[in-house]
């Protein structure tokens, strides 16, 4: 019996490791496929979380935030209604060659012990009690709790206070991108974010200046040509809202290497390949969101009258200028139906929920000309612009993704 019963543990532990290794040559593989192949899998590609229930969009945000980051410490609130970040130990994990961290902002990453395995994640920092030191810490907050809440897909942060066992000092980026050595030495970091990735393969071909290319918002038009019509416009006006809401928040950071492909569901296909089954397509890295965090600059109008045309109306035309970099689209025009999806979503969202989300960002410490209400009332000044829109009907064939 003890015999068989050994037999059985040798099965099962190779069984895991023939699926860890499968995954492993499977996200290489998608890693450096060709051009045609990355516009293949994005004309497949959905932008909505199909796990997303409508009522998700109403769950309060301490309970949001407790079971995200379930592995990293329980959040609770002061009496003031701050949110308390919890406390999470960590070892500093050097960048090496093969896996080096990009970007312009402070970031480092670090071991965790989770559930009895050790689980590596990305953490973005800022300097201890300025929440506007690192940019990409409340703009990440704010846009990525949002985009999840609104059913799109998307990446989560949990704000935690980082304990970093062997850091090479309390601002490891400044040490070659955060690839030196561990020292002895354990650093904490009051102002950071745990990077939670939507779980998936990354499909990206290698881009410019060695940057992975997932897509641009021009390449959003491809779709898979064998699908029915109906079910091709519902992907296209998804994509369309999804275009609509990084308008919404003045996302200017929206280039290539920042919306992300991934693969959901893989099969291998012979000779080290694979294929995908299913794809997700998301905005990734939101850097520069909400007037790069001010106030005054995220004020102002959604929607415009564009510079030709005559009615004298506002018509739904957002500006994509600066979040495109590489691209050709510069004004966007949104179909009635992807305005009515974003609005229909974003009206799901309790005006409680709005505060709690710029106060976990703590925006009045970030632009402290500001107070929580004042944000909360700018967002919802901007709802109820689009609310009072009229758009173009997909079916001109007049909008951003019309076919």
């Amino acid at each position: 019996m003890r015999h068989y019963k050994f037999i059985l543990i040798i099965l099962i532990v190779m069984n895991f490791s023939l699926l860890f290794a499968f995954a492993n040559d499977a996200e290489k593989y998608f890693q450096t496929i060709s051009k045609a192949e990355r516009l293949k899998y994005l004309s497949m590609a959905k932008v909505m979380n199909p796990a997303w229930k409508t009522q998700d969009a109403s769950l309060d945000l301490l309970n949001w935030l407790n079971q995200k980051c379930e592995n990293f410490g329980k959040y609770t609130k002061d009496q003031e209604g701050r949110f308390l970040r919890p406390t999470v130990n960590c070892d500093y994990e050097p960048a090496t060659e093969d896996n080096k961290l990009d970007g312009m902002t402070p970031k480092f990453r670090c071991a965790f012990f989770i559930n009895g395995k050790i689980k590596k994640f990305k953490i973005k920092y800022g300097k201890n009690g300025r929440p506007a030191s690192n940019k990409e810490t409340p703009n990440g907050i704010m846009s990525t709790a949002f985009t999840n809440y609104l059913g799109f897909a998307a990446d989560s942060y949990c704000p935690s206070v980082i304990q970093c066992k062997g850091c090479p000092s309390g601002d490891p980026w400044n040490n070659n991108r955060s690839s030196a050595p561990k020292s002895n030495q354990t650093y904490s970091f009051d102002n950071a974010i745990i990077e939670i990735k939507y779980k998936g393969e990354k499909i990206t071909e290698p881009g410019p200046f060695k940057k992975p290319q997932g897509f641009t918002w021009a390449e959003l038009k491809n779709i898979d040509a064998t699908l029915n019509q109906k079910d091709k416009e519902k992907i296209l006006l998804e994509r369309e809202a999804l275009m609509f809401w990084n308008v919404f928040i003045k996302n200017t950071d929206a280039d290539a290497h920042n919306n992300r492909l991934v693969c959901t569901d893989s099969v291998e296909s012979g000779n080290n390949t694979f294929l995908c089954k299913d794809v997700i397509g998301y905005s990734h890295d939101y850097g520069d969101t909400f007037g790069m965090l001010s106030l005054f600059g995220y004020q102002g109008s959604v929607l415009w009258r564009p510079f030709f045309g005559g009615s004298g109306k506002k018509q739904c035309v957002g500006n994509l200028k600066n979040s495109e970099k590489g691209s050709f689209i510069s004004y966007a025009r949104f179909s009635e139906e992807a305005r009515a999806l974003l609005v229909e979503r974003l009206s799901l969202l309790p005006p409680s929920l709005i505060y709690d989300v710029f106060m976990l960002a703590e925006m009045d410490r970030v632009d402290t000309s500001t107070n929580i209400t004042d944000w909360v009332q700018t967002f919802q000044k901007k709802l109820n612009e689009i609310k009072q829109a009229t758009c173009e009907p997909f079916a001109s064939r007049k909008t951003v993704l019309g076919q």
